[in-house]
């Protein structure tokens, strides 16, 4: 059995991860699995290039999101996260891939001005705090994306679900980080043995798109008399501004204007936990070409915000937006980026557009309504401060008092979110 990385780091005297979970899991595979003379082992490595091959043998070249190229580029744009990849191999070849991000918190993740009572006591802890740091699985900055992948002529999706989490506490026991996210998930029992919680609602925001919309008009003329009011006069309010799909060359030209208008959302919330690099954007355009788009708002010449979105085969997610501020209530660009991503599914032809886990009542506002997640967390000293602020950066309980509107004339009434 080989290991290719142990890099013990802690802040705590005890670390409740079960060093010997992966061992045990690939005793349990040569059990299960015909060939008593294979041989199983495993590696742990910090870069994608080192297990590119077993990459592109696993089919991840097939999945952006899982691919070499994706998972290289997030390396660099995303220069917080430590990557660790845990490749687990029959007869050295691939039967599954795993992927995690370590961060380190410090008091720089927090923002103190929107959390007045904090004493000066808890700031200095974290000023000094060198190795707070936070496993989580997969990609920490997009939702619902794998965090592994597996050779499905071998393993089911309950053993190779057994195998990820037997992955994550391998690296947990290394690093004792202060606690473990593994998102997105399939329900496992085997979880919840191994001491994982779910202790907060973890949902995201999604519209389902009427098949009778071909134009974003059919959807506005859908809307009961209130809800079509308020969306004419966002758009009328809108008009004076020019609204353009950006190509790659001109991501780059705007990359600099696009992180600031990110970064002044992200300066309005409790907790960020982690800034990704300036180009970031234009990384992801210049990975995913069409599947990507990013859609600028101008006044004049000048860009007063943005929002991007990928486009899958049934869906479009919107992802990351940005705005001023300034001129949001003016415009209404919050509201006009949310019509502009819905038609832009309606065109598309796809079935349901995206939202994400921020903003609920706006985006129950649209129609749309909560979807619930599988996340599960263990924790370690984790005090109750910042448990809050982790836990509403991973979860719409940040969003607690939403309410599920009912835009949609034929819309089904429900009390979804009403009690959140």
């Amino acid at each position: 059995m080989s290991v290719t990385l142990t890099t013990p780091n802690t802040i705590n005297d005890s670390c409740p991860f079960d060093d010997c979970l992966i061992t045990g899991f690939i005793k349990g595979l040569f059990a299960k699995i015909h060939g008593a003379k294979s041989e199983y082992n495993f590696t742990i490595v910090r870069h994608a290039a080192l297990i590119k091959d077993d990459l592109a043998s696993l089919g991840a070249d097939h999945n952006k999101d899982f691919s070499f190229g994706y998972l290289n580029a997030m390396e660099a744009a995303l220069p917080e996260a430590e990557f660790r990849y845990v490749a687990i191999h029959k007869n050295n070849k691939p039967l599954l891939i795993a992927y995690f991000q370590l961060y380190t918190l410090t008091s720089k993740n927090f923002n103190f001005d929107q959390n007045k009572g904090v004493g000066k006591t808890l700031v200095k802890f974290f000023l000094d705090l060198k190795k707070a740091r936070i496993l989580v699985s997969g990609n920490a900055v997009r939702n619902e994306t794998a965090a592994f992948i597996y050779d499905k002529t071998i393993l089911s999706e309950a053993i190779a679900t057994q195998g990820f989490i037997a992955a994550a506490e391998k690296v947990a026991a290394d690093e004792c980080p202060l606690a473990v996210v593994l998102r997105d998930v399939p329900v496992s029992q085997f979880l919840l043995d191994r001491g994982y919680q779910q202790p907060w609602e973890d949902e995201v925001m999604n519209m389902s798109i009427a098949p009778n919309w071909t134009y974003l008009q059919d959807y506005i003329n859908d809307l009961t008399r209130k809800y079509k009011a308020r969306a004419n006069k966002a758009i009328e309010a809108c008009k004076p501004l020019r609204v353009a799909q950006l190509t790659e060359s001109q991501v780059a030209e705007h990359a600099g204007t696009i992180n600031e208008l990110f970064n002044s959302l992200t300066r309005q919330q409790s907790f960020v936990l982690t800034e990704p690099a300036a180009n970031y954007i234009t990384v992801l355009k210049k990975l995913y070409k069409n599947d990507f788009e990013v859609f600028g708002f101008f006044e004049g010449d000048k860009l007063v915000a943005f929002y991007s979105g990928f486009v899958t085969s049934d869906c479009y997610e919107m992802y990351y937006v940005g705005f001023d501020y300034t001129l949001n209530s003016q415009y209404q660009l919050y509201f006009n980026m949310l019509f502009s991503g819905l038609e832009r599914a309606i065109v598309l032809g796809k079935t349901t557009l995206k939202l994400g886990r921020t903003s609920f009542d706006a985006k129950a506002s649209l129609g749309a309504t909560a979807a619930g997640l599988n996340s599960y967390i263990k924790m370690v000293h984790l005090s109750d401060f910042v448990l809050r602020r982790f836990i509403n950066y991973f979860s719409s309980m940040e969003d607690k008092h939403w309410k599920q509107r009912n835009p949609l004339k034929n819309a089904q009434p429900t009390v979804a979110g009403s009690e959140l």
